[in-house]
């Protein structure tokens, strides 16, 4: 099977070689577009003190896409959340401490060595990834093609160092003008950690991104992009214009300040979104096109250097879970969607059942918390009988688990 709880991520990927020109169908590309940390259409007037809901729902509608009520994470960040989407299996047998054989399965993960991309390549598809993707991991070497990283922002390491503290130390230093002279002495500066320069503009990339689509000659393919948008570092206004630099702080107290800044860049986020899946419409009508962000986003949880994962307020964890999720699929295939199980785990469960045109096997909602450091599973979010959240050790290691290919 894919999963073994004492393996945790088991599976073999095919060769590359292993993959038949001749065995090409009409099958339909697919396009998987993670915009990360951005909120469902359930939850957004819920994170933001501004009052908005997405302007662009009746468009995507319009354009045949379904979205997910009350779609759910199945964790609280990034590092978790994109593989359980990527393995389709959930991974963690127990709470406790993790094993550090887990972190290096799950960087492979990130780096196409993972079971959606070897069920694709069951089915002959080529497998797309756009390198450096925002912020995403680089090209690894398992992809048919490499979307080269001049389309893309550079310097990922910056943006990983953002997603760190060290930005937050570098601005509060800036902020005093003692410390502010000793760093221009030293050439260092906030803009050292940021992505705000000129050569570095994401808007730029998508829109390059629109103009170089793979060919349809390339069919079937898997197309995989996954964007650092609306995620801090906070750089655009809801217009997609870049603000002056250091103006914004994405760890803002305020939560009225903190929100105006994030709302604004959500908003780009779902303009520019909205373009792109226009020009791959338009350039491959009869696609699938997956949008589905790893996690939302939270005030309380932008401090989680102040308050524990654990001691989040149950808004918090619903506003954090609470993933933006829609489907453009064949319309036979939104009968294989289970709205009140759905997680993030069952996402590729019900595209690969589109593909093959068969009820895919769901599997039931769970929801993790590992801590901030990822070194413990703290346990299984579960609700108690007053609508709470409540964390309850587990142990799932005697549980037989399964894989698609065993239930086809």
């Amino acid at each position: 099977s894919y999963i073994q709880n004492d393996k945790y991520i088991d599976f073999e990927l095919p060769k590359l070689d292993n993959i038949s020109e001749d065995s090409k169908s009409n099958m339909p590309n697919v396009y998987f577009i993670l915009p990360d940390a951005m909120p469902g259409p359930h939850r957004i007037q819920e994170t933001y003190f501004q009052n908005y809901e997405y302007e662009s729902i009746k468009e995507f509608n319009n354009l045949g896409f379904k979205f997910i009520n009350n779609a759910s994470a199945n964790g609280v960040d990034t590092y978790y959340t994109v593989p359980h989407m990527l393995s389709m299996q959930y991974f963690l047998a127990k709470s406790g401490k993790i094993n550090e054989s887990l972190h290096v399965e799950l960087k492979n993960v990130f780096r196409g060595i993972n079971p959606v991309v070897t069920e694709f390549r069951k089915r002959n598809y080529k497998y797309i990834y756009v390198d450096g993707a925002y912020g995403a991991n680089p090209c690894s070497g398992m992809e048919d093609i490499c979307i080269s990283p001049n389309l893309m922002t550079n310097n990922q390491d910056r943006v990983f160092l953002q997603r760190t503290y060290i930005p937050l130390f570098f601005l509060l230093l800036e902020k005093r003008p003692f410390t502010k002279n000793i760093l221009r002495k030293l050439k260092l500066s906030y803009d050292n950690w940021s992505l705000h320069s000129e050569s570095e503009d994401v808007i730029f990339g998508f829109e390059k991104l629109e103009k170089n689509l793979p060919d349809i000659s390339n069919s079937p393919y898997f197309y995989h992009l996954h964007i650092v948008l609306p995620h801090h570092p906070l750089r655009y206004d809801e217009h997609c214009n870049k603000y002056p630099m250091n103006e914004k702080n994405p760890y803002e107290k305020d939560f009225e300040i903190w929100s105006k800044g994030y709302l604004d860049q959500t908003k780009c986020a779902e303009k520019q979104i909205l373009s792109f899946v226009k020009t791959i419409i338009k350039h491959d009508k009869n696609s699938i096109i997956l949008i589905h962000s790893d996690t939302g986003i939270s005030h309380e949880a932008s401090q989680e250097f102040a308050v524990k994962r654990i001691n989040f307020s149950d808004k918090t964890f619903d506003n954090v879970i609470g993933v933006f999720a829609a489907f453009k699929m064949p319309s036979y295939c939104y009968d294989y969607i289970n709205e009140k199980e759905y997680s993030s785990v069952n996402a590729f469960r019900i595209i690969f059942g589109c593909i093959d045109k068969r009820k895919p096997d769901l599997l039931s909602k769970k929801i993790f918390l590992v801590d901030v450091d990822h070194t413990k599973v703290e346990g299984l979010m579960e609700r108690n009988e007053q609508g709470k959240w409540k964390i309850s050790e587990f142990n799932f290691e005697n549980r037989i688990n399964y894989s698609i290919e065993e239930n086809k």
